[in-house]
């Protein structure tokens, strides 16, 4: 009885040692305007920051095996947006201004490019 127990235990301790959170994230998009952004992803969370200058945005984020999709809200200072990055193939595309999204609104803003993952570390 003991040993079925222990037994028990044991492949419970190994099989939640291999359940390993998704470690956060930098993406380094290039959008087609040329301008470089920063997202910090935050899995853990379900958020996504915009860390390229202060007091950048932190926004929901939603997490597939395929892709990063992302929707911000409208604040005092910046305008509602949408992002989506591929995993594994780093195309980006983005849109800022008045939801609902993806209706090409002449009023709204696109833009898209590619991304690229870098360490999730802070510099200073």
């Amino acid at each position: 009885m003991l040993t079925r127990f222990m037994v028990i235990i044991l492949l419970l301790t190994t099989i939640g040692s291999q359940v390993v959170a998704e470690a956060d994230v930098l993406l380094k998009c290039t959008l087609s305007n040329g301008v470089i952004r920063y997202y910090l992803i935050l899995p853990r969370l379900n958020k996504i920051e915009q860390v390229d200058y202060d007091n950048g945005q932190t926004c929901k984020l939603t997490t597939t095996d395929q892709q990063y999709y992302w929707v911000c809200d409208k604040t005092e200072t910046k305008w509602a947006s949408m992002g989506r990055a591929g995993r594994y193939t780093g195309k980006f595309e983005t849109e800022w201004g008045e939801p609902p999204f993806g209706e090409n609104s002449d009023k709204n803003l696109y833009y898209n490019g590619t991304c690229e993952r870098l360490k999730a570390e802070q510099k200073f």
